[in-house]
């Protein structure tokens, strides 16, 4: 479950990226320390905090940034106001 939600949910590059990142970072970490496990965790929640859609959005994001991306924001690049299709307010007061 940890490789897909590394990798990405909802799609099979996103669950293959994610068992290929976990096994090589489990071989090099545990080159560094016997307490791999550690850094695997810490690495997994940077990456699940950095990346909330997995490793695989790593190009679109690195691509487009970060910004307009709050608030789970999908990053449609629109700023309008709510209201109709041309972005105009509706006004709902009585005349």
């Amino acid at each position: 479950m940890l490789m897909v939600i590394l990798g990405g949910v909802g799609s099979l590059a996103g669950a293959v990226l994610g068992a290929f990142s976990f096994v090589l970072l489990a071989e090099w970490f545990s080159t560094l320390t016997r307490h791999w496990q550690l850094l695997m965790g810490g690495f997994i929640i940077v990456a699940v905090a950095l990346l909330p859609r997995g490793l695989v959005s790593l190009p679109s994001v690195l691509r487009h940034g970060r910004r307009g991306r709050r608030n789970g924001d999908a990053g449609t690049g629109t700023d309008e106001a709510p209201g109709n299709a041309d972005g105009q307010r509706r006004n709902t007061e009585a005349a």
